[in-house]
């Protein structure tokens, strides 16, 4: 097979080995987060069993990874509770003066927090789960 040939072969295998490892949502890295309490250990397996499940199905297409809109990234404890363009959104232990929960509810004058996610409401039980995770402080595994 002449040179170029056998170039332009490996430079289409690259390409193509690219397309099919490169796109598409990455493998989450492991935990940085390590409890060193029973309740710290039990808020830990709430957060990956309950709340992660919600945030990947509702806020994380936005708010996590590359995504940070509103400057918002959901992908990190520090980034949650710095919140986004228009202040703090989550409050440890406060679920009711967290944006976060407001913007959930829908229950903001419609610009201020914006109702979240944009265009269905979460059910009940999902923002009751959001709810719970922020009163118990909020733990996330990173």
């Amino acid at each position: 097979m002449p040179r170029i040939a056998r170039n332009l072969t490996a430079a289409a295998a690259t390409a193509c080995l690219s397309l099919l490892f490169g796109c598409g949502p990455g493998a989450e890295p492991p935990p940085t987060f390590h409890p060193s309490t029973p309740a710290e250990a039990a808020a830990f397996t709430y957060f990956n069993t309950a709340v992660k499940p919600v945030l990947r199905g509702n806020c994380y297409r936005c708010h996590w990874g590359m995504n940070h809109k509103g400057n918002f990234s959901m992908g990190t404890r520090a980034a949650l509770l710095k919140g986004g363009n228009d202040g703090v959104d989550v409050i440890p232990g406060d679920p009711d003066h967290s944006r976060l929960m407001i913007a959930v509810r829908h229950a903001g004058d419609g610009t201020h927090p914006k109702p979240m996610p944009p265009k269905d409401k979460l059910g009940d039980d999902e923002i009751q789960v959001l709810s719970k995770w922020i009163a118990d402080g909020a733990i996330m595994d990173r």
